[in-house]
């Protein structure tokens, strides 16, 4: 089972208090995920610890957080296939993420990174007039195309493509 490390805000808005969690994070690494207002609506942003790859959710209700597993692994998939990933690595991470427990943050430097990723979307959600007119792919895409300090200014898809061992061929 893998974990899903929350902020308090997000787990107040699972109505969870976090999974207590032993052993470290071996196999693909955790995530981390945090609850956002984008024009004054509620957003969940999954970033992969290893490469601080991102994954969106916007406009969510409350049925929405009682699903949340299910919408990440859905979102998981649909964005790795975008990006041209395998259909061996997203079935990889899939089976992996298939059971997630929801636990509280644990590493300050995901959390720094995940917070500039916010402003990021942010700042493109300001071009639009509203949530619905919003291309989500293509903001979803300028993150993980840019390049992150914490990686060495190496670009997230690129850092997920390495964990998963793919080549540069490994993506269309």
């Amino acid at each position: 089972m893998r974990v899903i490390r929350c902020t308090k805000k997000l787990l107040k808005e699972l109505r969870r208090e976090g999974d207590t969690v032993t052993g470290g994070d071996d196999g693909l690494g955790g995530w981390h995920a945090n609850l956002f207002l984008v024009l004054r609506r509620k957003c969940v942003l999954f970033i992969h610890d290893r490469s601080l790859y991102s994954l969106i959710l916007v406009g969510l209700k409350r049925k929405d957080f009682d699903n949340l597993q299910f919408l990440f692994g859905e979102m998981l998939f649909k964005t790795m296939r975008v990006d041209g990933f395998s259909q061996k690595s997203i079935e990889r991470m899939l089976t992996e993420y298939e059971h997630v427990q929801f636990a509280p943050t644990s590493s300050r430097s995901v959390l720094g990174s995940m917070n500039d990723r916010i402003e990021h979307i942010r700042v493109q959600m300001w071009r639009y007039d509203s949530l619905e007119s919003a291309d989500i792919g293509r903001i979803r895409q300028s993150v993980n195309e840019a390049p992150m300090g914490a990686l060495n200014f190496a670009l997230p898809v690129e850092e997920l493509a390495r964990v998963l061992g793919e080549g540069p061929s490994g993506r269309e």
